[in-house]
């Protein structure tokens, strides 16, 4: 996919329609180990580890800008033979998923937002960790400088919750993030993606949403230590019906998958929109 040899889960009937699952950052694939089983029962299920992360290929050379990274969405589908499909996403997948809804509107029948990344709305610690991170790896040198850093350490305290409450275990943990360290093009790979990402721009995505023409539910961890739950809301406003979830994090499909699985078996019996209707038959409603 795109010169990127890319691991993905592909299972369920595959003459079914599909639904792709996207994780976001610091994940894999295996961020939709309570899920999969479930949907694959009667759809074709599709879970990639994206370019850079889990067993996919790291390549520090290929390009990670925003534009780049949508289209990337629409090079799985060719490379799955997928027309259209349902989105199940979380996080970076989500942002990216965000944009892949208004440059392929037609590719996406329905939407499932997890905890969504969306243009300008990280807390501010996290936001001025992502924009050390992002200056960083557009210096010279920046892989060398990458080495220096404990990503590690900071991965783990940023799931120290988790952890806790054995939700995220020391194998999958292992699985999303023991890249950074074993693999001699890890760093070198970060610095790249770092160097492309953007944690803010001046047009945030939030507001091109209305023109989302597809049914559309969000499923939002109001303990989320990186999100601010105003996002959820203003990603809501005009385009998705939004269940909050007060006990739960950032990781709602591995700490609440019943809810998940829930909600995407509800999205899915509600009737496509037509092209160009847009959001008007599913105003936000909150749950």
């Amino acid at each position: 996919m795109d010169g990127l040899r890319v691991a993905c889960v592909d299972t369920g009937p595959r003459d079914a329609d599909a639904i792709v699952l996207l994780h976001g950052y610091f994940g894999s694939a295996a961020t939709w180990r309570h899920v999969v089983p479930a949907l694959a029962r009667n759809n074709r299920v599709i879970a990639p580890d994206w370019p850079g992360w889990g067993q996919s290929e790291r390549n520090p050379r290929a390009r990670y800008d925003y534009a780049r990274e949508v289209a990337r969405i629409a090079l799985l589908l060719d490379a799955c033979d997928v027309p259209a499909a349902d989105l199940v996403v979380h996080d970076y997948g989500a942002h990216l998923a965000l944009g892949f809804c208004l440059a392929y509107p037609h590719r996406v029948r329905r939407l499932c937002l997890l905890n969504s990344r969306a243009q300008r709305s990280f807390v501010p610690t996290w936001a001025a960790v992502f924009g050390f991170m992002g200056a960083l790896g557009r210096l010279p040198g920046a892989a060398g400088a990458y080495r220096m850093l404990p990503i590690a350490a900071l991965h783990r305290h940023a799931v120290r919750r988790e952890r806790r409450m054995g939700i995220l275990d020391d194998a999958t943990l292992a699985e999303y993030g023991g890249w950074v360290t074993g693999d001699p093009t890890g760093r070198a790979y970060l610095a790249r993606f770092f160097a492309d990402y953007r944690v803010a721009t001046r047009n945030g995505l939030v507001y091109g949403l209305a023109r989302i023409d597809c049914p559309t539910a969000i499923i939002w961890g109001e303990r989320d230590p990186f999100i601010p739950l105003s996002t959820a809301h203003e990603l809501a406003h005009g385009i998705a019906t939004l269940r909050l979830l007060p006990e739960a994090g950032h990781f709602v499909a591995e700490e609440t998958p019943e809810v998940v699985i829930d909600t995407i078996r509800t999205l899915r019996t509600r009737p496509l929109a037509a092209p160009g209707q847009g959001s008007s038959d599913h105003r936000a409603k909150t749950a």
